[in-house]
């Protein structure tokens, strides 16, 4: 958080998407392993210009979020799209096949800080916070879509 503050992640350069998809897939080629994710990406853009380290930790946060809420019935799916939208913003959208969350009760503490839904994952309730502020620091927003036990999206406009 203390980093978020000081570095708003100023790094502007032209993200090639398929390479760091593959980076954060390599870096968590364990996780994804052992719980049999399979990842579908489908681009319609293949670049888009971003903080080089802001796009990992987005994309990080969501891709993991994915595969620790995975739906304990049936194998983790997670699609990730990247295409521009009708207002001709760079977005990208990370979907699950997951537990997903119930956006009437906890949508307005989703990206509050040490917010957590699920308490039989690990975690701190950063994520989420961290990357909604970093998304909106560089004008960008995020949407969530999501039907429980069914899936959630997150689509980040850039």
């Amino acid at each position: 958080i203390i980093q978020l503050e000081k570095n708003p992640y100023d790094d502007i350069e032209n993200i090639d998407l398929p390479a760091i998809l593959k980076e954060i897939i390599s870096e968590n080629e364990l996780m994804i392993k052992q719980h049999h994710v399979e990842i579908i990406t489908q681009y319609e853009i293949k670049s888009i210009e971003y903080s080089f380290l802001g796009m990992k930790s987005i994309l990080q946060n969501l891709i993991s979020n994915s595969i620790k809420y995975s739906h304990p019935d049936r194998s983790p799916l997670v699609e990730i799209k990247a295409f521009i939208n009708n207002e001709g913003r760079a977005c990208i959208s990370v979907k699950d096949n997951g537990l997903g969350i119930d956006l009437e009760r906890n949508g307005n503490n989703l990206f509050r800080l040490f917010k957590r839904f699920h308490s039989h994952v690990e975690g701190s309730g950063i994520g989420l916070y961290s990357i909604k502020q970093l998304i909106e620091r560089k004008n960008g927003k995020i949407q969530v879509l999501s039907t429980i036990n069914q899936g959630t999206e997150f689509i980040v406009t850039f």
